[in-house]
């Protein structure tokens, strides 16, 4: 007893399919087939010529070394098996995936955690990051089994069958069955008036399934009216799921009277939530914007904001581990997929897709320390097997990057958002709240890390990943070649030319000039700041496929930059001083820088990202970068030798 309905169209109540005792339901066929099954991948490790590698430190001094490739030709990875689950493409309904037996990737903790903690919730999140599977599941949890798809079809799944194998499954939850009414505002954008007669018409049509009468005409009165209607019939409290539960306004917000108009028929519909707490067992609701942002705030005072919760930074997304158990037998496919296609190194090693995937829809986060992976478009990589900007057609809000300055893009770029108050993420509204908030709820900024503060926690904002650099036809990357003031191809040309020549002091002014062409005052003595500058400019040039390095004990990932028609590959990774090197400020004489860049070196070595190119290579460079920032004075490394240096394996 679930119904579920999108609200749709000007004056229309939209379709439904009625079934015993009112259940309506929605279940879009997927029409994708599944993508082949294979093994996880195995890297084969390649031999590196045990001859020393060319060293040099040029003028101006970066460090740097350099040797031809080698190896013997690697294994291709291979697929087995067909029994594969498929892949979810485009689909949110959690018995869908179940009874289909499609890919899922456990979540069920944070349901429980939902079910079991405050009655009235709220969780926000970016546009297709798997909110609505969410609501899904719990909406399958409360319910019954709803009726055989045709007469003679055997029964569905209930609620112990649907979650046997998961997390809640095994935790000693008490299955308990409720009414469901299950609410979505996606389409529900039409003028005051129609949406006002669309919420009515849709509650009606739920009473009248389960034979109860409503008589009201507002949207408030008709849901405080259905959910007393359930509670006095079946005995139970009701269970009131809302999907984007501020849509009629937030999609609207360049209309601004139809948006307060539409907010003002929402305030009404969710003042009958407030006012049946009696008869509620949990209300969930789940949108992109946040309470405070939308509007709504006052008519649902009392409701918990999960969003920055760390219980549930988990709840919506792919984590790494997620990956790593679901989807083993796709990594292994699309693997050997993109290396046939040219669109992977031969002998790239599942570790290396699974780095990219992080590097390309990874580092999304809520509470600094959970870091999850965008699910819509990790999917979409799995059944294309093309890295690609997925989630960028479906992201568009429109209050996040219409009023963005360049001056803004330069802070994202700087990672400049930090130790910013809850309030400044989820304003009250009350002034402005200039672009931090917007860019965060829609996903085009995420959580680095939080730190405590005097009055709360202290969030620092960064960009994710490489997918939300691509967002608007690469502005990010645009902004920062107008800064330059010169074209993506003269650079790639130049820095082409300076890794073939083992041009140091080339290399060394290039990227002076990708920091120097930032205003004073923008840049900080940080890592991550020039990394971000870095991969800006290198992800601008499309010529050479610009991948992170992997992670580990060496510290946060640096850049590669890889050549294929040229063979030629390049490591580059950046040191700045850290606190301990405070001094490092005043390096007139460059011995912080030189520490710097050959530390910088070695990191980039004992990451062994050099081993699976060796065979398709004729040079590795690895390059390193020893930067110190004083006043208006950018300095690189200037003088050593760092012949002992090698790359891993050398």
């Amino acid at each position: 007893m679930s119904p579920r309905r999108s609200l749709a169209g000007p004056g229309t109540a939209g379709s439904v399919s009625a079934a015993s005792r009112g259940e309506i339901l929605s279940a879009p066929e997927s029409q994708r087939a599944a993508r082949r099954g294979g093994a996880a991948g195995c890297g084969v490790s390649l031999p590196l010529p045990s001859r020393p590698p060319e060293s040099l430190i040029g003028e101006r001094g970066i460090a740097i070394t350099g040797r031809p490739g080698a190896g013997a030709a690697p294994q291709a990875v291979q697929g087995k098996g067909s029994n594969v689950k498929k892949l979810p493409v485009s689909m949110s309904s959690f018995r869908e995936l179940v009874e289909k037996d499609l890919v899922y990737a456990d979540k069920t903790r944070s349901v429980h955690e939902m079910v079991t903690g405050g009655k009235f919730n709220f969780l926000a999140r970016p546009r297709r990051f798997g909110k609505t599977l969410l609501l899904s599941a719990v909406e399958a949890l409360f319910g019954e089994p709803p009726p055989p798809l045709y007469p003679g079809y055997p029964p569905r799944k209930g609620p112990r069958e649907l979650f046997s194998g998961l997390w809640i499954g095994s935790s000693g939850y008490e299955y308990e069955t409720h009414p469901v009414v299950s609410v979505s505002m996606a389409r529900a954008s039409s003028s005051p008036e129609t949406l006002k007669l669309d919420i009515v018409e849709y509650l009606a049509h739920i009473a009248s399934g389960h034979g109860l009468d409503m008589d009201a005409s507002r949207p408030g009165a008709a849901l405080a009216s259905l959910v007393k209607g359930l509670r006095q019939k079946f005995g139970r409290q009701v269970v009131l799921l809302i999907d984007e539960y501020d849509a009629p306004a937030s999609v609207n917000f360049d209309r601004p009277l139809l948006a307060e108009g539409n907010r003002s028929v929402l305030r009404d519909f969710y003042a009958g939530v407030m006012d049946s707490d009696e008869h509620l067992r949990l209300v969930l609701l789940i949108g992109v914007t946040s309470l405070a942002m939308s509007g709504l705030a006052p008519a649902l005072s009392g409701i918990e904001d999960l969003t920055l919760d760390p219980r549930f930074s988990g709840s919506c997304g792919f984590t790494a581990g997620d990956l790593d158990g679901n989807f083993g037998e796709h990594m292994a496919d699309a693997l050997r997929t993109m290396t046939e296609r040219g669109g992977m190194p031969a002998g790239s090693t599942a570790d290396d897709l699974r780095e990219l995937i992080l590097d390309w829809y990874g580092g999304y986060s809520w509470d600094g320390t959970t870091r999850v992976m965008n699910p819509c478009s990790t999917v979409q990589l799995f059944d294309q097997a093309t890295f690609s900007d997925y989630w960028n057609p479906a992201s568009c809000f429109g209050p996040a990057l219409g009023d963005v300055s360049d001056g803004d893009l330069l802070s994202l770029v700087n990672d400049g958002f930090r130790d910013l108050p809850k309030r400044a993420l989820c304003p009250d509204g009350k002034g402005a709240a200039g672009p931090a908030p917007a860019l965060f709820q829609s996903g085009y900024l995420t959580v680095d890390e939080v730190s405590p503060g005097p009055d709360g926690p202290l969030y620092t904002l960064r960009i994710p990943n490489r997918e939300v650099w691509l967002i608007r036809d690469g502005s990010f990357s645009r902004l920062l070649y107008s800064l330059l003031g010169r074209s993506p191809q003269d650079v790639s040309r130049e820095l082409k030319g300076a890794l073939r020549r083992l041009d140091s002091g080339a290399l060394t002014g290039l990227f002076a000039s990708f920091f120097g062409s930032f205003p004073a005052g923008r840049l900080r003595d940080d890592e991550s700041c020039y990394r971000n500058i870095a991969r800006g400019f290198l992800g601008g040039l499309h010529t050479p496929k610009v991948m992170p390095l992997s992670h580990g004990a060496a510290g946060a990932p640096g850049l590669a930059v890889f050549y294929p028609d040229e063979r030629l590959y390049a490591a580059v990774e950046i040191r700045c001083p850290g606190d301990w090197q405070a001094d490092g400020k005043e390096d007139l004489d460059g011995k912080v820088r030189l520490s710097l860049a050959r530390e910088a070196v070695r990191a980039a070595g004992e990451k062994e990202h050099v081993l699976p190119f060796a065979a398709q290579v004729d040079r590795v460079v690895i390059v390193g970068l020893g930067v110190v920032w004083s006043g208006r004075c950018l300095a690189l490394a200037e003088e050593g030798d760092p012949a002992r240096i090698r790359p891993a394996g050398a």
